[in-house]
């Protein structure tokens, strides 16, 4: 339920930013299909249009899948499971700048709305059960 909340409400938060300030931008240039990067890369555009890209969703929901990866494994103590998790997190954000889907301000605007909706719906909740166990003890 928690990465449900997670994806849906930075998902509303977003498409509520992309209608009140429609974005986009023009990165990409031309890329000559000489190889199968290049047609990947090429295919990938696209598919994916250069508009509604701050924040950027594609960084929004990898580290949404880290977030819940992590939290739900932490008590296991899967360290190696989390180290992946975050490893293809950190991918997933650079190549959409890499291949130019999203500029670094895109991707920071995500982290940021990652980070703060991480804090509302995993961080605070188990804060407080700790401090009502506390209580109770």
């Amino acid at each position: 339920m928690k990465y449900f909340k997670f994806i849906f409400f930075g998902t509303i938060i977003s498409y509520f930013i992309y209608m009140l300030f429609p974005n986009g931008q023009n990165l990409r240039n031309p890329l000559a299909t000489t190889d199968v990067f290049s047609y990947t890369i090429n295919l990938i555009r696209s598919v994916d249009p250069p508009t509604n890209v701050f924040p950027s969703l594609h960084v929004y929901n990898s580290l949404g899948v880290f977030f819940a990866v992590s939290s739900y494994y932490r008590n296991d103590k899967r360290y190696l499971s989390i180290t992946l998790h975050l490893i293809l997190s950190l991918l997933i954000c650079a190549s959409t700048v890499f291949i130019k889907q999203h500029s670094i301000l895109d991707v920071s605007a995500s982290v940021i709305l990652a980070f703060l909706l991480y804090f509302r719906i995993y961080l605070i909740p188990r804060l407080q059960s700790k401090s009502e166990l506390s209580e109770i003890k």
